[in-house]
């Protein structure tokens, strides 16, 4: 793929790993697709440095692999991976929501329930890509409600993986209504402080794109 040039202004790693970052979400970088450090940092047009610790970053999130003799590969999309994937998003989002239904105010409900309305604009407007971005901001704003920052980081890196499964996923496009319905639910559980209902709708929410998410996925 071609990617845009970085620039000077900032820390050169942190704007190479969120352009790579991005890059992996929506599969525009393959699963097992190799990366070359050096083809990369002349696509950003930076130096090797600043490529190799957006790359050790990438590794140290499981986004990437280091392969002995060639450099990273990114990481795979199998079974396996989104069991793995959905077992942390079982044990910490519905936890999230329960301390956010605690935590939230009027001005955290606004925003959920302005999120949940441009998931349904996009919808309506067959714009995946950008529904399933929202979905993503959607729980990471939940966990933020919940004001625990290591919670809030754990979800923020499971909830990348997550993504990577749903993108381009014919049964999940399929599928966005209705958890778009769930996603509504959860924010009114979470509005209303009824911190058992947001905990055991999102949970059921996990449950269901998993069970989806299942039956397409290869075994390894």
């Amino acid at each position: 793929m071609k990617f845009p040039r970085i620039g000077i202004p900032g820390s050169l790693a942190d704007r190479a790993y969120e352009v790579l970052k991005e890059a992996i979400v929506s599969r525009q970088l393959a699963p097992h697709e190799l990366l070359n450090e050096e083809q990369l940092a002349e696509q950003l047009g930076i130096s090797r440095t600043p490529v190799r610790a957006a790359l050790q970053k990438l590794e140290f999130e499981h986004l990437v692999k280091s392969v002995s003799g060639r450099g990273y590969m990114v990481a795979s999309l199998v079974r396996a991976d989104m069991e793995h994937v959905f077992f942390m998003r079982r044990l910490l989002e519905p936890e999230a929501a329960r301390l956010a239904a605690s935590q939230c105010t009027p001005a955290d409900a606004g925003g959920l329930m302005e999120n949940v309305a441009r998931q349904r604009e996009a919808i309506a407007a067959g714009e995946y890509l950008p529904y399933l971005k929202h979905d993503r901001d959607f729980h990471f704003a939940i966990a933020t409600i919940a004001k625990n920052p290591y919670l809030k980081t754990a979800i923020a890196t499971v909830q990348l993986h997550g993504h990577r499964f749903l993108v381009l996923d014919e049964t999940i496009r399929a599928r966005a209504i209705a958890s778009l319905d769930e996603h509504a639910a959860m924010a009114a559980a979470v509005a209303d402080h009824d911190g058992e209902g947001a905990a055991r709708l999102t949970l059921e929410h996990i449950r269901e794109t998993e069970t989806m998410l299942a039956t397409t996925l290869p075994v390894v």
